[in-house]
Formats: C-alpha cells, sequence, structure tokens
C-alpha cells in the first residue's frame, strides 16, 4: 500500500495467475521480485498526492481459470481493478484423461449422494475424500487432455467477468508469455481474451515488452519469468494501469 492515509480516492488492485504472478517457484522469500510489485512501486513513484494504492497478488503454484473462478468472489473483495495473467496452467497441464471441468462434475455427482447429510459435511475435507475413493479411475491408454481447454477456459473468463461487472471491478486480461517454441500454443487463447475486451475489460499483449528481449534474459524456463523479465513486465504494467489508478488525477 502506498500513498496518503487520508488520500480523497483509494484504489485496490489484486493480480490472480499461477506460479508466475507469485508463489515459490522464483522467489519463494521475496515477493516483491514479482512483476505485481514492480508495477506498484512504479504507479507509486508517480501516485497523485490525493489517492491511495493497494496491490494484492493472488498468485500461486498450479492455479488456473477453473480455480480462480470458484473463487471470484474472494478475489474480488474491495478491488477495484482485477488483472488475470493465465493461459499456461489452462492448455499446458495434461496430467489426467479427462479435463477438470469433467473432474469436478464427477466429485459432484458422488457429493450428491450424501445429500442427506449436512451442508458443512459435505464441504469437509472428509466428504472430498469420499469423493476420490468413490471416482471412477482414468483410463491410462487413453490419451492425456488440457486440464482446461479453450471452451472450457472461455467460460471461466466469462464467469469471472460477470462477477467482476457485477462487483463495479475493471478487469486486464494478459496472455502469459512463454518461450518462442511454445507461443503458438497460445495463439488461441489470446484470440479469446481478446474478444471479450469492451469498455470495463481489456487485453494486452505482453509480447510488445519483450520485443528486444531474449528469451534467455526474459525467462527463467518456458513460462516463469526471470527477474528482468518480472521487470519488464512490471513496469508495462503499471504503464498500463496508470489510467485506471490515477483517473481524474492525473
Amino acid at each position: 500500500r502506498c500513498g496518503d492515509e487520508n488520500a480523497t480516492e483509494s484504489v485496490t488492485v489484486v493480480v490472480a495467475g499461477d506460479s508466475s504472478v507469485g508463489g515459490a517457484y522464483q522467489f519463494g522469500g521475496e515477493p516483491e521480485a514479482f512483476f505485481s510489485a514492480v508495477a506498484h512501486k512504479t504507479l507509486c513513484a508517480a501516485l497523485p498526492s490525493d489517492v491511495q494504492l493497494t496491490t494484492h497478488n493472488f498468485g500461486d503454484g498450479d492455479r488456473n481459470t477453473i480455480t480462480i473462478s470458484r473463487t471470484i468472489d474472494d478475489h474480488l473483495k474491495g478491488a477495484d481493478i482485477l488483472v488475470l495473467y493465465v493461459g499456461v496452467n489452462d492448455v499446458f497441464t495434461t496430467q489426467n484423461t479427462s479435463t477438470r471441468k469433467e473432474r469436478e462434475a464427477r466429485a459432484d455427482s458422488v457429493l450428491s449422494r450424501f445429500s442427506w447429510l449436512p451442508e458443512g459435511f459435505r464441504a469437509s475435507r472428509l466428504a472430498i475424500g469420499l469423493s476420490l475413493w468413490f471416482r471412477t479411475l482414468p483410463d491410462l491408454n487413453q490419451a492425456q487432455v488440457a486440464d482446461v481447454p479453450l471452451p472450457d477456459a472461455k467460460e471461466n473468463h466469462q464467469a469471472i467477468i460477470r462477477a467482476a461487472k457485477k462487483n463495479g471491478t475493471k478487469v486486464l486480461l494478459m496472455t502469459e508469455y512463454v518461450r518462442v517454441a511454445e507461443r503458438n500454443r497460445l495463439v488461441s487463447y489470446a484470440a479469446m481474451q481478446k474478444a471479450m475486451t469492451d469498455e470495463t475489460v481489456r487485453w494486452i499483449d505482453v509480447r510488445e515488452t519483450f520485443a528486444e528481449m531474449s528469451d534467455k534474459d526474459s525467462l527463467v524456463d518456458s513460462n516463469h519469468l526471470s527477474r528482468k523479465g518480472n521487470a519488464q513486465l512490471g513496469r508495462f504494467l503499471a504503464q498500463t494501469l496508470s489510467e485506471w489508478v490515477y483517473g481524474s488525477s492525473r
């Protein structure tokens, strides 16, 4: 948080995504190295005196748009702006023969057998454990599929945007940056996000900020940003958010 406590305007930014946004992978003990913190500091450096800015990093390992969409109300509490940096865990994660949505539906079907039990129990770990006990084992002879294929990702984005609009929250969509060898796998994903833009929903092409930076400098692996990459994206994000954050104060 930065700015005067008595400022007449208060803006809260929430950044959501997977380990590329936050978590223990790159900078577990240094959260300020992530691009969300860089963007916050950059915005704070030019913050008008009548504005207070708060930024929350909701990123964590293994998160995808289905987990974000299912917890969107928690993300949006007090949020004026929601930044969504996603794509890799949706499309690249192929560790099962059924999608995350299909597995969720099966688990819900199992839990429905215990409808006679109190609601608190059905939401407990014990109930979830029972759903896993009764689950259908995957056929290992079948091909593995994306955890969140494009149609499911689109549904999740729509749910997130609906909730944001209802909450009066603006949305900035970003497709994760990945090494050049993997980039074509997210072209359709980026097009899906871009098609959702309107007055309160924006999409930016993060590839623009890395146009003059090699993969070796910007990334530490296929999709996790290096320290330089996080700094570069953080400055780019701050520039994009400045209009929404500063508003009429600039």
